[in-house]
């Protein structure tokens, strides 16, 4: 999954789209928080595989 996957193009979801590119170079972890069915994992899923740390395991604790 990247953020190319992710379809729309409101200039809302572009905005989301670019902060997830620069999240995903951040090392801390990231909160993603909103109403159910708004495409929250995809955007984690994109951010982790767009991050340094792709090749590791997604932790979940």
């Amino acid at each position: 999954m990247d953020l190319n996957q992710i379809i729309g193009a409101s200039p809302v979801l572009e905005a989301v789209k670019q902060q997830a590119c620069r999240y995903a170079m951040a090392s801390s972890t990231v909160l993603i928080t909103g109403e159910s069915g708004t495409g929250k994992e995809m955007f984690a899923q994109s951010i982790h595989n767009l991050s340094p740390r792709a090749g590791e395991p997604v932790c979940c604790c």
